[in-house]
């Protein structure tokens, strides 16, 4: 058998990729992966690669986007009629409905097709289309239950942003003291969500108690650089890009993860990101907004901020300074137990899809 799977970004920004390469490398089963570099790194893979080479910035204009995606979306279709594959495995909504004639025509039930965030669901003709396309898969995998909120009615397998490939050391963070004079947060990942990211910096601008670290780069980057500056900001710091084996570093020094995106755009209202599962594995405690997957997943492990309080920053670090570290691990232990339950259903269904044997 041969798959073709289509990413429709950088490798850097495909995680949720790993849980099929190693599923189809552990059961031998050769595979292309198809995707494209938009950011033009050359990223190195050990895989059979076919890359599409056109880079397009975040600030583009949506014509301009909309022409860059038509042309990968060709190249995929050249692709696949080429390589003739026996099935494939569809990497996030809008390259499923770019495809979504030919699919139906060429590929019913010898596709899997990945959801992996909210898109454009709210208008009711594109949901229509994507639900055409999900009663034609062999299978629609989702990495949140809450994207049931959103989605067409149909049967939907969850498998969870789990990535243990590069998290050696679980105690990397509990081994070392907790209580701390100054609590360090930190930003780790592809840096954006502009608004939300600096109502926080406010919050601990130039207090003592804090330290604020950007581990990643991203579209509001510099946007955020230049309004430290501009505000004089010292207790905010910015690392740069990183390589994924350094990340472990990063959260033995860490004290608490920031991933309060926001509760209005439906993107990080259903999402749950990779950040929890690194908190639960590491149990690190995590800023969440309320009223979000995040914050109901998270459990007693978050933070839940509240902008429209009083004196934040001290209830933050009378919050943290007063954590049962004990029960905490509890929660942790009991979120990856959940997300790693959840992954051996999704694995066992590939098993029948593909064979071999099961877990």
């Amino acid at each position: 058998m041969k798959v073709g799977v289509i990413g429709f970004s950088n490798l850097r920004y495909m995680p949720y990729f790993n849980v099929y390469e190693s599923f189809l490398k552990e059961n031998r089963i050769d595979f292309d992966l198809i995707y494209w570099d938009r950011k033009n790194m050359n990223e190195k893979s050990n895989n059979n690669t076919i890359v599409y080479r056109k880079e397009m910035s975040d600030d583009s204009d949506k014509i301009w986007k909309l022409k860059q995606m038509y042309g990968f979306f060709k190249f995929c279709e050249k692709v696949i009629k080429e390589k003739k594959y026996d099935f494939l495995i569809i990497l996030t909504t809008l390259p499923a409905l770019f495809l979504s004639k030919f699919l139906k025509k060429k590929y019913k039930d010898r596709f899997i097709l990945d959801i992996r965030d909210y898109t454009y669901e709210k208008y009711s003709f594109y949901k229509k289309m994507l639900g055409k396309v999900v009663h034609v898969s062999k299978m629609t995998v989702i990495s949140s239950p809450s994207f049931l909120s959103f989605l067409p009615q149909a049967e939907y397998t969850v498998c969870h942003n789990l990535d243990f490939k590069n998290k050696r050391n679980k105690n990397i963070r509990s081994n070392t003291a907790r209580q701390r004079e100054i609590i360090r947060i930190s930003y780790i990942g592809a840096i954006s969500y502009y608004s939300e990211v600096v109502k926080m910096l406010n919050l601990i601008s130039n207090d003592e108690r804090f330290l604020f670290s950007f581990y990643g780069d991203g579209v509001d980057e510099n946007k955020i650089k230049e309004y430290c500056k501009e505000n004089n900001m010292k207790n905010v710091f910015f690392y740069g890009r990183y390589n994924e084996n350094q990340k472990e570093k990063f959260y033995e020094e860490t004290d608490i993860l920031f991933n309060a995106y926001g509760n209005e755009s439906l993107l990080v209202k259903y999402a749950l990101s990779n950040k929890l599962y690194d908190a639960a594995w590491y149990s690190i405690p995590i800023i969440v907004n309320s009223d979000t997957a995040m914050q109901i997943t998270s459990s007693e492990l978050g933070y839940q901020i509240n902008y429209d309080a009083n004196n934040i920053a001290e209830d933050i670090y009378s919050w943290y300074n007063s954590i049962d570290w004990a029960k905490l691990e509890v929660v942790a232990g009991n979120i990856i137990e959940k997300a790693l339950n959840d992954n051996l259903i999704f694995k066992n269904k590939l098993y029948e899809i593909f064979g071999g044997g099961r877990d």
